[in-house]
């Protein structure tokens, strides 16, 4: 029996559609428990989600904290923590079958457990859970993909006048816009992507995916989004999204085995005005229903398509029409904003990670417009490894293909920020009291809220619209797990953070590998901007006690309004023993999680 204490309600009762979501992570239980109605998860009440789980069938919880609270615009309400055996014969076996009850004040009600293993299939999936997951030597990670409306439709679907599905199994076609037919040239395009490669191509191929204030670039058309087809794995919630069937369903192929899989993933959409076309060259005797389905002109006319095209059945539909089904797992209940949908891809072979190369950098945030890989030697002897959890900059480095540099869709930080946590994005309106004007900027996005009393921009009115900032949830690590799992422990000859106020709290995060690392440049500021960030000069007290010295930038600026008060700092590590930084003490980060083990 476990008991949950709150000081408060949610907004709206629990009931049995109420969910416990666990998955074994590093000899641990990391679980989320989602208080729903109905199966919709509920908003969250005045203050932040506080309780305790004590006991759960022979496991101890070993850290629960409010998952989110009132300012954040997914706005549900959930509890995460982290479940350890606390006997031996404890078995997780128990966990599956245990009746959960959960008391808040004096109402009661039952939680369903939903384990996953990381084993076999479900490995992948457990992303979702756990942020990043190692399967059979890939790396995958939960990423936030798209925005939703309240129904679970990907955003603007509902409105378009016409909607058109593409499937490339093969290379992602950077020409496919012109085979649209001109009746379709404002439909609503849905792009399935072969992998997470060319899911990063199309991503930064939109003509925002550049731009400051893009923060989830949404497909490679202005008018539609681009998904990896690992996300579909869960039988119906293609059709979920769609809310309705394609007129026009293309199938970009190389050869007969990658039609299969594609029809296999077209049938359960096709409706009775859907017209399905492919790649004409490519054979369809063998494969059962599509080669009897009617032949049928291309929408657009006649004309040099390279595409043959049949026309959906009574039969074919009534056969394969199942995809109105609930909502995935996978989708994160929000208020006002809608849903978001997350899903786990793969994101690196771990049996190719390191290649052979002399010297490694390390990136902790970045942007579009000033790259550390233009800094790289020529010569190929260095290798840099980036972490950028902005969905739209991870796809638009990743782009580039360059083999001389990985790019991960991960935030880092201390371990109690736990596995995920959100990120905000500026996005104000009637900026600096200009009425109409929008402001909106992903380049200064954090995982730290902004200080009390700071006025972001020197505007008197920022402060009453930072519960307005976009935000979504990222998977987090800390350094020490990035030098362990990722870099084999290896030293780190330049270490380069610029994490929006969290800065020291990554350098700390490497614990006991702070002496793996030769230089670290930061973004610093005396004047704090956000909650729990370290000052300027406390950092370089800091910094001295763990062994490293100003190499370049500083002393720390005062606050000047009208200047922009941060400073660029690059400390060096001496050549004798690193200190073991006694009496470096650092500040409790606000918004704690379950810890990162």
């Amino acid at each position: 029996m476990a008991q949950l204490l709150w000081p408060w309600c949610p907004v709206g009762l629990p009931d049995h559609s109420s969910t416990l979501e666990c998955a074994w992570h590093n000899r641990e239980i990391l679980c989320f428990l989602y208080f729903r109605q109905k199966g919709r998860l509920l908003p969250a009440g005045p203050g932040r989600t506080a309780g305790i789980l004590r006991r759960v069938a022979g496991w101890t919880t070993i850290a629960s904290d409010g998952h989110w609270d009132t300012q954040s615009h997914l706005g549900g309400t959930a509890l995460s923590l982290v479940l350890r055996k606390s006997h031996a014969r404890s078995k997780a076996s128990k966990l599956r079958r245990a009746r959960l009850e959960a008391f808040l004040g004096r109402l009661r009600f039952e939680v369903r457990p939903q384990f996953s293993d990381t084993s076999g299939g479900s490995c992948p999936g457990n992303a979702l859970v756990v942020g990043v997951q190692r399967c059979s030597g890939m790396l995958w990670a939960g990423l936030t993909l798209a925005m939703l409306d309240q129904r679970g439709q990907l955003n603007g679907i509902a409105r378009a006048a016409h909607v058109l599905l593409e499937i490339h199994l093969a290379k992602f076609d950077l020409n496919s816009e012109h085979l649209r037919p001109p009746q379709m040239a404002d439909a609503f395009v849905v792009s399935l992507v072969s992998s997470t490669d060319e899911w990063a191509v199309a991503q930064a191929l939109h003509p925002s995916a550049g731009l400051m204030g893009s923060f989830l670039a949404p497909s490679a058309q202005p008018g539609g989004v681009a998904l990896p087809l690992e996300v579909l794995a869960d039988e119906g919630l293609l059709g979920t999204l769609l809310g309705r069937s394609p007129e026009l369903l293309q199938l970009y192929v190389a050869n007969e085995a990658e039609l299969l899989r594609a029809w296999q993933l077209a049938k359960p959409l096709l409706g009775a005005a859907t017209t399905l076309c492919f790649n004409a060259q490519v054979t369809i005797s063998q494969i059962p229903g599509l080669a009897k389905l009617p032949a049928t002109p291309w929408p657009g006319g006649p004309g040099n398509t390279g595409l043959r095209c049949v026309a959906a059945t009574d039969s074919a539909i009534r056969v394969h029409r199942r995809w109105s089904r609930p909502l995935s797992s996978r989708l994160d209940v929000g208020s006002g904003a809608g849903l978001h949908l997350r899903g786990s891809v793969p994101v690196a072979d771990l049996e190719k990670l390191l290649p052979g190369v002399k010297s490694i950098w390390l990136e902790v945030g970045c942007n579009n417009w000033e790259l550390l890989r233009d800094q790289l030697p020529a010569d190929g002897s260095t290798w840099l490894l980036t972490l950028e959890p902005l969905v739209d900059k991870f796809a638009f480095l990743r782009a580039f293909g360059d083999r001389r540099q990985l790019v991960l869709p991960l935030a880092a930080a201390e371990s109690q920020f736990g596995p995920w946590a959100a990120l905000r994005s500026q996005n104000y309106s009637d900026f600096r009291g200009r009425k109409g004007v929008t402001f909106q900027e992903s380049g200064a996005s954090s995982l730290l809220r902004y200080a009390n009393g700071f006025m972001d921009h020197r505007w008197e009115g920022a402060e009453a619209q930072y519960r307005n900032f976009r935000e979504y949830m990222v998977p987090t690590v800390p350094l020490h797990w990035v030098v362990e799992t990722l870099l084999g422990r290896r030293q780190i000859d330049f270490l380069k953070i610029d994490a929006q106020g969290l800065d020291y709290s990554v350098f700390n995060s490497l614990g006991p590998y702070v002496g793996h690392v030769k230089r670290v440049q930061m973004e610093l500021h005396e004047h704090v901007r956000h909650e729990g960030e370290v000052p300027c000069s406390e950092v370089f007290r800091r910094m001295e006690l763990h062994g490293f010295h100003v190499s370049h930038g500083g002393p720390c600026p005062m606050w000047d309004s009208s200047t922009h008060d941060e400073v660029d700092v690059v400390f060096e590590r001496r050549t004798s023993s690193p200190s073991d930084a006694k009496g470096v003490t650092a500040r409790p980060m606000p918004h704690a999680a379950h810890r990162w083990t």
